[in-house]
């Protein structure tokens, strides 16, 4: 059993075919996965439902990715939580603008889904602050 084994995450992607992607991936991985179709809604499900863990595609219209990640890190009571984005996009700044958003990581598209699991894994194995 892994580390994400049990975990409640939370991923937001526009597009219907990775939602569905996902949701078999973290499944099989034995994550309880909570799907939202834009930013907005995550983070309202992120402050309803308080995942373990927060995946975010960058490119969504309306609110971005990172900007929606950079809302939950400002959030007291969901700054806690640890939010991967993944992004389509090829920037020699994308680190920076990252980790300016507060996200714990990023994973560039395409990409392995062991690359995605490891990255997972190793958000969930960092230690968080106690939740109020």
């Amino acid at each position: 059993m892994g580390v994400a084994t049990g975990k409640t995450v939370l991923f937001a992607d526009d597009e219907e075919s990775m939602r569905k992607v996902l949701e078999r991936r973290l499944t099989a991985w034995g994550c309880r996965p909570i799907a939202a179709t834009n930013s907005l809604d995550a983070v309202r499900l992120a402050r309803e439902r308080r995942p373990d863990l927060i995946l975010l595609d960058d490119t969504m219209p309306g609110l971005t990715g990172l900007a929606a990640c950079h809302q939950l890190k400002l959030g007291e009571d969901t700054r806690h939580i640890p939010v991967l984005v993944l992004t389509a996009r090829d920037s020699r700044t994308l680190a920076a603008e990252v980790r300016t958003a507060g996200a714990d990581g990023f994973l560039q598209k395409p990409f392995e889904f062991t690359e995605l699991l490891q990255l997972i894994e190793g958000a969930l194995a960092q230690p968080q602050p106690l939740r109020s």
